[in-house]
């Protein structure tokens, strides 16, 4: 198989993936608010949003995935990840049509699945944590995961320039990693703007959180598969645990084991 074929693949499974992903994942936030919304719903509502009070570990992962309100909550909520999943599309279309391939191949669907299977424990312990220190706002919704991938788009956007500029190989190198904490302190600084001047609750706890952790957990990834030797892959892959896995572990004793 030529380059340019294995390229076009990598397209292709990007491509696939994601509207699967995205599909996938609309059906599962309708089908969640829907349920909310019905008569037996509303009676157990409470069960699906993270307290300080009463955190459960049912709450600590779908809240990240519950709306009470289709038009000033879910909506929003799916047309800034329409937005965001094109992004991510894009990059494995410009990889095939500007040169040889750069993102590596299940880098963007690996991460994504990270997102959405380990990352809202982490959000969640993370949150619980903070409360005694600057109160977080607990909430609801999926506004968290989204904040996660745009990180995750902020890093695969530094990762491709600085290679298209022919700059060292690899995440760990300082264009990238300057890009990258440019990009991410850009989009804090818009989440305050929109906070202040619009009225919009933008800059809170779980959007803050979720963007520092996927972009923490984008450049980690991209650093296991673009790792030269396979010990300083197994040292990344321990990195990257220990950022899903420490605040699990020191936020467990406040959860209620439902």
């Amino acid at each position: 198989m030529s380059e340019k074929e294995g390229t076009f693949n990598n397209e292709k499974i990007h491509l696939i993936f994601f509207l699967s992903f995205f599909a996938i994942l609309v059906t599962v936030l309708f089908a969640i608010w829907g349920f909310v919304n019905t008569p037996m719903g509303i009676k157990y509502v409470d069960i699906f949003f993270l307290s300080t009070e009463y955190p459960t570990n049912f709450a600590m992962y779908f809240s990240h995935f519950t709306h009470e309100s289709l038009l000033g909550h879910l909506l929003p909520n799916l047309v800034v990840f329409s937005l965001v999943i094109e992004g991510l599309v894009m990059f494995p279309l410009l990889d095939y049509k500007t040169g040889p391939e750069i993102i590596p191949r299940w880098y963007l669907v690996s991460v994504c699945l990270l997102f959405v299977i380990i990352l809202p424990f982490t959000i969640s312990s993370i949150l619980l944590i903070g409360t005694p220190v600057w109160h977080p706002e607990m909430g609801h919704g999926f506004s968290g995961i989204i904040c996660a991938m745009i990180g995750l788009l902020l890093v695969t956007i530094s990762y491709f320039i600085s290679q298209k500029l022919d700059y060292l190989p690899g995440f760990c190198q300082p264009l990238c990693i300057g890009l990258s904490l440019l990009f991410t302190m850009i989009m804090l600084l818009v989440l305050i703007f929109v906070d202040l001047l619009l009225g919009w609750t933008v800059f809170s706890g779980p959007h803050v959180v979720g963007l520092l952790m996927g972009t923490s957990i984008s450049w980690v990834t991209g650093n296991i598969y673009t790792a030269k030797t396979q010990r300083r892959k197994l040292v990344w892959v321990g990195i990257l645990s220990v950022i899903f896995i420490l605040p699990i572990i020191i936020a467990e004793p406040m959860i209620v084991l439902v």
